[in-house]
């Protein structure tokens, strides 16, 4: 049985390829994870991810944004504050972000044990 043809997704046959692109990586989904919990400051994200550093950590923010998945508001007070947000857009990803958590709570423990034989890489 043949395979039906895939609808191209800029310039991807794969939609999934097409999505890794844009939300793929290491920090992406867990700074929208974090973000849609209530974690929503710069300081609070570095404390979540303590395998992040300061530049890998903006870069992520900085291509949400330009994405359309998160905003950045600057709070005018004194320091000023930056909050991040989820977009109508980035919204559109609970189910998945939702699916991944439920998958890593019911799976991650026995996969990443070490008598698994499988050790985190981070």
């Amino acid at each position: 049985m043949e395979n039906p043809p895939m609808p191209a997704t800029g310039g991807y046959r794969c939609p999934v390829s097409a999505t890794l692109q844009l939300i793929g990586g290491k920090w992406k989904m867990v700074i929208l994870w974090a973000i849609t919990h209530g974690i929503e400051r710069f300081g609070q994200m570095e404390r979540m991810m303590p395998g992040i550093s300061k530049k890998v950590l903006t870069q992520e923010l900085r291509d949400l944004e330009r994405l359309g998945l998160i905003e950045r508001e600057q709070v005018q007070a004194k320091p000023l504050i930056v909050v991040y947000s989820v977009t109508p857009l980035g919204q559109s990803l609970e189910p998945i972000l939702q699916a991944m958590g439920d998958w890593g709570a019911a799976h991650a423990f026995r996969l990443l044990t070490p008598s698994s034989g499988n050790t985190p890489s981070a």
